[in-house]
């Protein structure tokens, strides 16, 4: 069973776009919780986490 890469990058974007909603809603959690200046901080380390798991998502996929 092998997916095409339309099919992956299709995922990879409807995967970004459902983290991205997510983490609106942890950001404005966050700082009715803990304040701003941690809702920023948590904010810019869910972005990051995103960015590793889709760079590896995406080079998992290049590989024979």
């Amino acid at each position: 069973m092998s997916m095409d890469r339309a099919s992956i990058t299709a995922g990879g974007v409807i995967g970004a776009g459902l983290v991205a909603v997510l983490g609106i809603a942890f950001f404005f959690v966050i700082i009715g919780v803990f304040g701003q200046t941690a809702s920023i901080a948590a904010l810019l380390l869910f972005i990051a986490f995103t960015l590793v798991v889709l760079r590896r998502t995406s080079s998992a996929g290049a590989r024979p």
